[in-house]
């Protein structure tokens, strides 16, 4: 299916009001003329290429996806880049509610199975040093494509 003009214009629209943004101060932010941003809106012009890409170097938070055909979240799914950072204000802390019950039950279930199949027994030994060094699993994060994930912590 071809994306259309209203469909592009939606989405702009859609995130002028996320944003708080007029049709002035987005033209301004991307670097383009006021009447640009006008005549998109007006389904007068289609946007270019080159607004495409001017918007989203714009607002690299933005799913490109999204931008062009609509499918996806407006916003990319955000990335911790290290494992150990301590910045995770983009990501939410408690446990979060699947779509239907049945699907809430399955991940109940397979998060079930993995603290009786795998936390119970300890990670295979590891020798460090002429030592032997049991490990035990203590949490277990389950990430989701939309940038969601959920954390099992495991009571010893």
């Amino acid at each position: 299916k071809m994306v259309s003009n209203t469909d592009m214009k939606d989405r702009i629209l859609a995130f002028m009001k996320a944003e708080g943004l007029s049709s002035g101060i987005l033209a301004d932010k991307i670097k383009v003329q006021r009447s640009s941003i006008s005549h998109i809106l007006s389904e007068r012009n289609k946007p270019s290429y080159d607004f495409i890409l001017k918007f989203l170097e714009a607002f690299p938070n933005v799913n490109a996806e999204w931008f062009i055909t609509g499918r996806g979240g407006m916003y990319k799914a955000p990335v911790q880049k290290d494992l150990f950072a301590h910045d995770t204000e983009h990501y939410k802390t408690e446990k979060v509610v699947v779509s239907t019950e049945k699907e809430q039950d399955m991940t109940e279930k397979k998060a079930e199975e993995l603290q009786k199949e795998k936390i119970k027994a300890s990670m295979p030994s590891e020798v460090t040093s002429g030592m032997t060094v049991k490990r035990k699993i203590k949490k277990i994060i389950v990430l989701y494509d939309n940038g969601v994930f959920e954390e099992y912590r495991i009571a010893d």
